[in-house]
């Protein structure tokens, strides 16, 4: 294998590590921002349970109010009967008092009801803010994790970058030519070498023109027919 194939798989291969560690580096923001949804969400959960126990709050001070002013009708009733002379008309005001307390016996009965719901919802409200605590200290670790993985992706990165230099410059002199379309090869998704196998393009696995393997045979600057990215030829 010719040297500027070794020297250039070199190179590949320190700038291939790079571009997977600047790609895991971009998506952190988003992994971050993804997290910090999902707990959005359940954050969100939670204030809909506890919405629920105030309206159950609210409809029991509601329907206290209403019991208190039906008694308070029902006083005022029992004191009008104590003046009342008349069978009939007396008749008709233990009927209206009859009538009252059987509303204020339905009212408990809901109430009743209502306080059954708000102790089931008090109970999902304690569970909730359980887990969103435990769903806080998860997130605040994988935030940590992923701010300190950016950190040292970051310094590799520049560590990766100034170790390249001064293998592009060795390219440069040796193989002024090649560096150009490395380069710009570099920038696409893939490998900018690619091996010959079976008479194909590595890269994209189309079958070479003889003189295009010829030349890869020699160990001369060639790029495929079809992808344009450069081909080696090795002994094995």
């Amino acid at each position: 294998m010719k040297q500027w194939i070794k020297d250039m798989l070199e190179v590949q291969t320190a700038d291939m590590r790079t571009k997977r560690m600047n790609a895991r580096l971009k998506n952190i923001p988003n992994e971050k921002k993804e997290i910090l949804t999902s707990f959005g969400a359940e954050k969100d959960k939670l204030a809909v349970l506890k919405d629920k126990v105030k309206d159950s709050e609210k409809e029991i001070r509601a329907i206290e109010a209403k019991i208190a002013d039906v008694n308070a009708k029902v006083d005022d009733l029992n004191k009008k009967s104590a003046m009342i002379k008349k069978n009939e008309e007396y008749k008709i005001m233990l009927n209206e008092v009859a009538s009252q307390k059987s509303f204020i016996s339905g009212l408990e009965t809901k109430q009743l009801k209502v306080y059954e719901q708000l102790e089931e919802e008090k109970k999902l409200v304690a569970a909730a803010e359980k887990a969103v605590k435990n769903i806080q200290l998860e997130i605040e670790s994988s935030v940590k994790d992923l701010e300190e993985l950016e950190k040292n992706l970051q310094a590799e990165i520049n560590v990766a970058l100034e170790k390249r230099k001064p293998m592009l410059e060795k390219m440069e002199k040796l193989t002024p030519d090649i560096l150009p379309i490395y380069v710009r090869l570099i920038k696409r998704d893939g490998e900018p070498l690619a091996k010959v196998h079976n008479n194909t393009c590595g890269f994209c696995h189309l079958k070479l023109i003889p003189q295009t393997l010829n030349d890869a045979k020699k160990g001369l600057t060639v790029t495929c027919d079809t992808c344009g990215h450069l081909i080696y030829f090795h002994e094995d």
